[in-house]
């Protein structure tokens, strides 16, 4: 597999030739100053790690106590999967849906898929559907963006406490620790480090 020789400046399009660089070292564009890429050793180890971690993370989000409320004397204990089940109960399937396609299923397939790809690009072997996958995986990342889910939550809890007791579980700190190290396992690697060792490579990626 050939490296790419040039590169495109995702912001200004001023198109350069790639070269070399030291473990650490990262190059920018002549035009911006904006950083193309960096030199990651041993990122894909690092990202793979870490991806695996994140799934261990998610099915213990997902299936311990997320949160206890406290009112009136009574105690309920809740998961992730038993509010998307109320919300459908409720009548509210489509946002009992959209939760559970945002905090379970789109991480899920992005971390499944994304650990797939760095396995197999570990293990030097590019099948050529890897490509494609990983380009869908791109599309499918914002939806698997566990931050923007965890913000509504802190809203939520703030504004229930005013009402009940909360104790946090272990789903919880599961969940904020899955942001944790899926975030970093996507900053571990270089996506063109991904694309290089791919059979099907796009004419433009994100720096």
């Amino acid at each position: 597999m050939t490296q790419q020789t040039e590169i495109e400046c995702c912001y200004c399009g001023l198109l350069q030739r790639r070269i070399g660089l030291l473990p650490g070292q990262s190059a920018r564009c002549v035009g911006c100053t904006l950083v193309l890429y960096r030199e990651k050793p041993g990122g894909i180890e690092r990202a793979l790690t870490l991806t695996v971690a994140s799934l261990l993370l998610l099915a213990i989000a997902n299936f311990s106590v997320f949160m206890t409320f406290e009112f009136a004397g009574r105690d309920q204990g809740n998961r992730i999967i038993s509010g998307v089940g109320n919300l459908i109960e409720l009548g509210y399937a489509p946002l009992g849906l959209l939760i559970f396609f945002a905090s379970v299923l789109a991480p899920l397939l992005h971390l499944s898929g994304f650990g797939w790809v760095l396995w197999q690009t570990h293990r030097g072997r590019a099948p050529s559907y890897l490509g494609p996958l990983y380009r869908h995986l791109e599309i499918l990342r914002p939806w698997a963006m566990l931050e923007v889910y965890l913000l509504g939550i802190f809203v939520a809890v703030i504004k229930l406490s005013q009402l009940a007791n909360i104790d946090l579980g272990a789903g919880f700190w599961a969940y904020l620790g899955l942001i944790v190290t899926s975030t970093a396992s996507y900053d571990a690697v270089d996506s063109r480090e991904i694309w290089n060792r791919l059979p099907i490579k796009e004419e433009r990626v994100p720096a």
